[in-house]
């Protein structure tokens, strides 16, 4: 009898393994923890809702988080079908630093201010600043009207300028009730300048908005606001906001207890109308 010509068949162990797929979770979770910081500095701190509290970016940045320590459990657990054992390591640190890092700055590190002072129903210090106008505003010259002051941390804080963006939209309102808003920070006169060009402030020498510069904090100091901020190269201020009567005796005041958060301008109107 004739053998057979056909090989035998391989056995099912003996067939090639399945290759490995490519773990996209890897990065997938850096990269929604890196957009869950960069987006809230540059588009969701312009917003009070998403200001104050960052209820759409804590949980993009925790989720990112998430997603890396999947994606190294996957290539852990089952590494014959997911790769990136080593890579996953990388991933996991980089979106666990964006988090404690996100944490750290805006729920600890944002709460670490000077203890606000009293000024309530005292008169307030009397001064005279350069502004952005170009003139030198002396508060004594305002006094028959009312005034808010706004101390604000500088130019390059996104929490600061979101707060006199909310102001100049409803500047007609703070017009109407004769109020004058005198916004001070340590920056040079430059950057007031500067920051008054991209708000679309008017230069006008009667404008409601006017941004006073304090580089020698001897006006923040007046006020017992100067703040020694840890990771500045210089002292700033508190962020504050002051509303003094036509004789100018402070009859209101707001000291957050963390700098992301700013008091909304309607609650700011409210107590205006109330000095009519």
């Amino acid at each position: 009898m004739r053998a057979s010509s056909n090989p035998p068949a391989a056995s099912t162990s003996d067939a090639a393994p399945p290759p490995r797929r490519a773990n996209h979770l890897l990065w997938f979770g850096p990269l929604m923890s890196i957009v869950g910081v960069l987006s809230y500095y540059l588009i969701f701190s312009q917003f009070p809702a998403t200001r104050d509290v960052p209820w759409v970016n804590l949980p993009l940045v925790i989720g990112g988080a998430m997603l890396s320590f999947l994606a190294l459990w996957r290539a852990r657990r089952q590494p014959e079908r997911y790769r990136g054992r080593w890579v996953g390591g990388v991933s996991v640190i980089l979106s666990s630093f964006l988090l404690v890092t996100f944490v750290q700055a805006n729920f600890v590190g944002a709460a670490q201010l000077p203890a606000p002072p009293a000024w309530q129903d005292a008169a307030a210090p009397t001064f005279a600043l350069p502004a952005h106008t170009g003139e030198t505003l002396a508060l004594e010259a305002l006094r028959g009207e009312i005034v808010l002051l706004v101390f604000y941390r500088g130019a390059w804080c996104p929490f600061c300028i979101s707060e006199l963006s909310g102001l100049q939209k409803q500047i007609d309102e703070f017009r109407d009730l004769n109020v004058v808003i005198l916004a001070i920070s340590s920056d040079p006169l430059e950057n007031s300048v500067k920051l008054a060009d991209s708000l679309g402030l008017p230069a006008d020498v009667d404008a409601p908005l006017r941004l006073l510069a304090d580089p020698d904090l001897a006006v923040i100091d007046a006020f017992q606001l100067r703040h020694e901020a840890r990771g500045m190269d210089r002292p700033i201020t508190r962020p504050a906001l002051l509303l003094l009567d036509r004789e100018g005796v402070v009859r209101w005041e707001y000291y957050a207890a963390n700098y992301r958060v700013r008091a909304r301008p309607s609650t700011i109107l409210a107590e205006a109308r109330a000095l009519r």
